[in-house]
């Protein structure tokens, strides 16, 4: 018995073609453990009727397969014969198909693997269950959706293909994956819609009963899917592939298996046409997470990394609003790789600021020689940005303060957000222009010079003063109306060579004197804040000369000794 069970563990291959049983089918035994299939033997016999009918006898040595046998392999077949192992049974589905569980099971499956993204997560399992049970049943009974081709939606790094590569592993479903630039024919990447279904097959291993069932995944589509202009200087490669993957599209009837997926970022550049219904007419958003969600990831890229004692995650997490996964994984990368330099095998908190603030702004650049001079401008500029981050109440505490080179800036001041906020305020938007123009204000109260160094937050100030205006509403003189000329058009290829702004010169005018209203408002509120802190600015500034960098405690001491002294 136990040598049959060890025959059964094993299958024949072919001498010549080297296919397995189960796929060349019954092979026909040779001396010495040799085996070759019926295909081969075919060939090889064939081969040999023709050459000698033709009476060249030389070209045996030529004909197909046989030119590969070695005699002497016949002879000394001990090193020839290969045997491999069955493939095992394929394991059970989490999900299976032929009993599809209620959306709320299928969510609660997707939950044990998927941080956060709840709303996707919800409209995924009702549009997968609608659609597989609609194929298994070949009827519409109680199914309220046509079709299953969704579009999702959110910033890169946000886990788009991860939640698409989890539900297809659940399911137990191929799942062929197309970046959008590569259908187009352009360059040394030739894709088109054909090879993109292959793909599909060739991941349900030929199956395609298999493939029938499964899962289309076309990521950055807008970058075909961009809407057509008829206008010279479009891309009519481009406009072609999204035509034939329109075209495509509709081919995919009713009651087809397969579900189309695309992923994108600018929802707003898509043509019309491929996004009315029957294509992709259901928007996903996947977003950013929100604090709880960003803990919960940062707990889960930490599992393979030793913290520190005074590791704190759950601070780590508020500092980081606005952090994809994909940053909060490269923030925990970064931490090691500094915590690997110092010779450690654990990570401290130390590690994971520094990494913070090369992540977000950049690399500080220690051995670059800055003069005196230098660092007593850039130690009061930075001061004075700390200072309003500190008094006003919307921006957020400081987080720390650094004169070190630091990206392409010679210091930095880093708030704490303390939450994530949903909407933006007209207060929250004038304290942040007023902020932006602390460094300045510092300079001019100290030095008898400006300097150039202010020139990022002017323009990051002007900016969000022209959008309160021009986008918001945020103006009485020029009421509830959007003077927004739309800027971006140009970049999507909709307004090429457009230059109306859409209003007149008059309330160009306008929108210039309130901007400008805006702005010297906000520059005379930082003033009054920074006249009246004088003694906490030249505190700062000497701390930060002696130390080169603060934290949150150290700068809040400098408010502390004040009031004591006041």
């Amino acid at each position: 018995n136990k040598d049959n069970d060890q025959k059964q563990k094993y299958e024949k291959f072919c001498f010549l073609c080297r296919r397995p049983e189960s796929q060349a089918g019954k092979m026909i035994d040779l001396p010495n453990h040799i085996h070759i299939c019926a295909d081969c033997m075919q060939k090889s016999f064939d081969t040999m009727n023709t050459q000698m009918n033709n009476g060249n006898y030389s070209d045996l040595f030529n004909m197909p397969n046989v030119s590969m046998i070695d005699l002497s392999s016949f002879q000394n077949p001990g090193n020839q014969a290969k045997k491999i192992k069955k493939k095992s049974e394929t394991p059970k589905p989490v999900i299976d198909l032929k009993d599809i569980p209620a959306p709320h099971k299928i969510k609660a499956t997707l939950d044990e693997y998927v941080i956060g993204q709840e709303y996707a997560k919800k409209v995924m399992s009702v549009a997968v269950y609608n659609h597989y049970k609609r194929v298994a049943t070949d009827t519409m009974d109680e199914i309220a959706i046509e079709k299953s081709n969704m579009l999702m939606i959110g910033p890169t790094g946000c886990g788009k293909t991860y939640l698409v590569k989890t539900l297809a592993k659940l399911l137990d479903v191929p799942l062929a994956i197309a970046d959008a630039t590569s259908l187009t024919e352009a360059g040394y990447i030739g894709d088109d819609i054909e090879s993109v279904v292959s793909k599909l097959l060739a991941a349900a291993g030929n199956d395609v009963d298999k493939a029938e069932q499964g899962i289309i995944f076309i990521d950055e589509i807008d970058a075909i899917g961009k809407k057509r202009d008829g206008q010279m200087g479009g891309n009519d490669e481009r406009e072609q592939t999204l035509n034939q993957l329109l075209t495509e599209m509709d081919g995919f009837e009713g009651n087809t298996g397969v579900i189309i997926l695309a992923a994108t970022n600018r929802p707003e550049s898509l043509d019309p046409a491929l996004t009315r219904p029957g294509r992709f007419d259901r928007d996903v958003i996947v977003g950013r997470p929100d604090v709880g969600g960003r803990e919960e990831i940062l707990k889960v890229h930490a599992r393979n990394k030793p913290l520190g004692d005074d590791v704190d995650l759950k601070q780590i997490a508020q500092t980081t609003a606005g952090f994809s996964g994909a940053d909060l994984e490269n923030l925990l990368n970064e931490a090691a790789i500094l915590a690997a330099k110092e010779n450690r095998v654990y990570i401290q908190q130390s590690d994971i600021r520094h990494a913070f603030v090369k992540v977000g702004i950049g690399p500080e650049k220690k051995s670059r020689i800055v003069s005196e001079k230098e660092r007593r401008i850039t130690a009061y500029h930075e001061a004075g940005h700390a200072i309003l981050f500190h008094l006003l109440p919307d921006v957020g505490p400081v987080y720390s303060v650094s004169i070190i080179p630091t990206g392409g800036a010679g210091g930095y001041t880093m708030p704490l957000p303390e939450k994530d906020d949903m909407f933006n305020t007209k207060g929250h938007m004038l304290q942040e222009i007023t902020v932006s123009l602390g460094g300045r204000v510092a300079e001019e109260e100290i030095f008898d010079d400006i300097t150039t160094g202010a020139s990022q937050d002017i323009k990051q100030a002007t900016a969000i003063a022209k959008s309160m205006i021009t986008k918001f509403g945020m103006s009485e003189r020029l009421g509830l109306i959007n003077y927004d000329n739309d800027s971006d058009e140009v970049f999507i290829g909709r307004d090429f060579g457009h230059t109306s702004r859409g209003y007149g010169e008059k309330v160009a005018g306008t929108i210039d004197e309130e901007v400008k209203r805006i702005i010297d408002e906000c520059y005379l509120k930082a003033r009054t804040l920074i006249q009246e802190y004088h003694p906490v600015l030249e505190k700062c500034a000497q701390l930060l000369l002696e130390k080169e960098k603060i934290t949150r405690s150290e700068f809040e001491a400098l408010f502390a000794d004040s009031e004591v002294e006041g």
